[in-house]
């Protein structure tokens, strides 16, 4: 997953979908995500705002994308985005965290996962514990 093409990342910024000072960090993690898809991590809830930004200005250059889905996966991977009636429940949340802590270490900020939340129940994307605001 590391090939994903530099120029839509400019494009990200250019649309001011994600600060150019957190573009490279948000990029560093959609290949981190993805690389958990390919070790066949499934059902990973995705927390990050920006991240989930890089991966929508990805898939708007929808050739591109397909072959890279293709090469990478074998498959499409498709995008299922939560919804405020239906916010990103707790156990896809869960296996994130399980999944990115065994094979990467601690989570990073741009998660929005603080490490006192790690347990964190309310079923939602990202944790609402006042400590952790």
């Amino acid at each position: 997953p590391a090939c994903v093409p530099n120029w839509k990342s400019s494009t990200a910024a250019s649309e001011r979908k994600i600060a150019v000072s957190r573009l490279e960090k948000a990029i560093e993690e959609f290949r981190k995500y993805l690389t958990l898809i390919a070790l066949g991590y499934a059902g990973i809830g995705m927390t990050s705002h920006e991240v989930d930004e890089f991966w929508h200005t990805f898939i708007l250059f929808t050739r591109d994308y397909a072959n890279f889905c293709n090469k990478t996966f074998g498959f499409f991977l498709h995008h299922q985005p939560s919804v405020p009636s239906q916010p990103l429940g707790y156990e896809p949340r869960q296996k994130f965290i399980e999944a990115y802590t065994k094979v990467f270490g601690p989570i990073p900020a741009v998660w929005g996962i603080e490490a006192t939340c790690i347990k964190c129940t309310p079923p939602s994307t990202n944790c609402q514990d006042p400590k952790c605001r």
